[in-house]
């Protein structure tokens, strides 16, 4: 650290530092004060320094730090660990007497050799590594001393013992024309694999060993014979030393499937043939039949001794023998005739009708058929149903008397049991579309028509209903009616157009009246008719227009308008009210909606809408 200024005591005018310049900063004295502070830090490089700031200055002395050799910047304050170190009180360092060693000992050694090996003048003992004879040492692996300061560390080579014996361990290297060894001194045996010393066999034969061993030179000898059967189809058997065989027995005949007969064959050549690969037929190709399977009786059935099987045939029934060919006919066949029967017996023909056209109906399960020119069809639901498929054309039932004469008709009559029936009807869908599913018929408890969409019971929901006495309604059609329950005031009379609601239904049975908005949603496209009353109140002299407008949306805005001069009457209790009444019929399309509104003017507004079913009221129906 460097003054900028040091106190003269010896001139005239002695003079104080006003500024202290440090390693690293400069301090300025605060009220004629410096501190002087001392720091421990990290090793950084600079082992002792001087760092300014403010009135402060700071002497720090860096910790010591390892390196890998002199190094003036590592230097620092150091302790020393007690296990290792002895500081005495002048701080010199000496290694302690129970730190680490001082010399090492050997598994042997030889003069000039020393046991132990101490170090020489500079602290050094030399290590090095040799071979030596197998048997040298008891051990694989032995320290020996053969000089001053110096330690061996040796390896004997292996050698060939009778039994495993460790003391023979040591370093080898391996014959290249057996053996392989790779980078990492993995050793195996050329080719990869375990080598095999002996051979196990399922059976020997005396001079035959099991196990079977090799000769002196290192070889087994393997054979292949085939051998009588004898209920083994492959073994191995040693019939000599060194040697074995791989025996295959021949194949023998069995009563049944036994694999224990098994073996080698060839085959008698008028009957197979066996081609290069030894791929073995029946001459002339196919495939051999060894039993049939019939229907009943004995099963399977099977050829007798000299593989024949006889077939005759039963009841209509006979078989034809012909070159290689087998017919089986049936017997007493008429031209034209049906035949009928079980087959097991003499087959019942029924001869043809005389009437063209005629069908063949059943007469039940426990009789003959029957051409006939009146039947009845029946399942087990008690359906007849005919079926057809044509792309692209039309199927139909037709009903035709060709006839014109007078009292000639053609018809269809569908007809039920009685009044406890359910009714006599006729049904129409569509596949796949449960909604496309209609029906029309008589409804046998009130003998009265229906037309209904088929989702329920008959007649439980029709579109269309038909008296006997001839009425006709369609309880089905969109049909509403709502009143104005609640008397508005103040609504119009400036000439504002009020809708209004009549929000208590009276019927809907459709659901196509809104009663929060007082507007109808057509369901369907048709003609509509639209009936309405509005009576407005608190009409005032100067009120000189009211109207009662049917407002219809969807294919533009339409009005009917209702227009009369104001003529103040009391209704109802009510003074200065008028009345208005219309109708309206409207050709809409699906979704389009209709609403009813009122309008007063010439004046201020004060005009409301009356409450009641008899005063303020909208409805509407389909009519076609």
């Amino acid at each position: 650290m460097s003054q900028a200024g040091l106190i003269d005591i010896e001139s005239a005018n002695p003079q104080i530092p006003t500024l202290f310049i440090a390693d690293v900063g400069s301090a300025i004295p605060i009220d004629n004060t410096l501190e002087l502070l001392g720091e421990v830090i990290p090793n950084a490089g600079v082992p002792f320094q001087s760092v300014a700031s403010g009135n402060t200055v700071t002497y720090q002395v860096q910790f010591a730090s390892a390196a890998a050799a002199s190094d003036p910047t590592a230097v620092g304050l150091a302790s020393f660990n007690s296990a290792d170190f002895v500081v005495d009180a002048d701080g010199f360092v000496s290694v302690s007497a129970t730190a680490g060693a001082t010399t090492l000992g050997v598994d042997a050694s030889t003069p000039p050799g020393t046991d132990p090996v101490e170090p020489d003048g500079l602290g050094t003992i030399d290590i090095t590594g040799g071979q030596v004879a197998a048997g040298t040492t008891v051990n694989a692996i032995q320290t020996n001393s053969i000089a001053a300061n110096q330690l061996i560390i040796q390896i004997q080579r292996s050698s060939a013992q009778a039994t495993t014996t460790i003391g023979a361990n040591g370093v080898a290297h391996f014959d290249s024309a057996a053996f392989d060894v790779d980078a990492n001194g993995w050793v195996q045996l050329n080719g990869g694999g375990i080598a095999a010393t002996a051979f196990d066999v399922q059976a020997n034969t005396v001079p035959g060993t099991d196990p079977v061993v090799p000769t002196s030179a290192g070889v087994v000898t393997v054979n292949g014979a085939a051998v009588a059967n004898h209920s083994v189809v492959i073994e191995t058997r040693s019939r000599a030393a060194n040697t074995y065989n791989v025996e295959v027995q021949y194949a023998t005949s069995a009563a049944a499937t036994d694999a224990t007969k098994s073996g080698v064959a060839h085959f008698n050549s008028t009957q197979f043939s066996v081609d290069a690969n030894g791929f073995v037929q029946l001459s002339g190709g196919g495939l051999a039949i060894d039993s049939f399977i019939p229907d009943s009786g004995t099963n399977p059935v099977v050829p007798d001794g000299n593989g024949a099987v006889t077939m005759t045939g039963s009841g209509s029934t006979t078989t034809v023998g012909g070159t290689n060919t087998l017919i089986f006919q049936l017997t007493g066949l008429t031209n034209h005739a049906v035949l009928v029967g079980a087959g097991t017996t003499t087959i019942t023909k029924v001869g043809p009708s005389a009437t063209v056209g005629a069908p063949l109906l059943s007469a039940g399960a426990a009789a003959d058929p029957a051409f006939s020119t009146t039947f009845t069809i029946v399942d087990s639901t008690g359906t007849a149903t005919l079926t057809s498929s044509q792309s692209g054309t039309g199927v139909g039932l037709n009903i035709i008397n060709s006839s014109n004469t007078a009292s000639s008709i053609a018809y269809q009559a569908i007809q039920s049991g009685g009044t406890t029936a359910l009714g006599a009807y006729t049904n129409w869908n569509t596949a796949g579309s449960a909604s496309a599913n209609f029906s029309s018929g008589v409804l046998a408890t009130d003998g009265n028509w229906y037309l209904h969409q088929s989702s329920g019971a008959f007649g439980s929901n029709p579109i269309i209903k038909a008296f006997q006495a001839g009425q006709v309604v369609m309880p089905l059609q969109p049909f509403f009616q709502a009143y104005n329950n609640t008397t508005r005031s103040n609504e119009t009379g400036d000439g504002t157009t009020y809708t209004v609601i009549c929000n208590k239904e009276v019927e809907d049975n459709e659901s196509n009246y809104d009663t929060t908005t007082g507007v109808f949603t057509a369901p369907v496209a048709g003609r509509y008719l639209f009936f309405a009353a509005v009576l407005q109140t608190n009409l005032g002299a100067g009120h000189n227009l009211s109207t009662m407008n049917f407002v219809r949306s969807g294919n533009g805005i339409q009005y009917g308008n209702i227009n009369s001069g104001v003529v103040r009457t009391a209704n109802a209790g009510e003074s200065n009210t008028y009345s208005m009444t219309g109708t309206m019929i409207y050709h809409l399309n699906a979704s389009d909606t209709v609403g009813l509104s009122t309008y007063a003017g010439g004046s201020t507004k004060t005009v409301g809408v009356f409450a009641g079913s008899a005063n303020t009221f909208f409805g509407g129906m389909l009519i076609s």
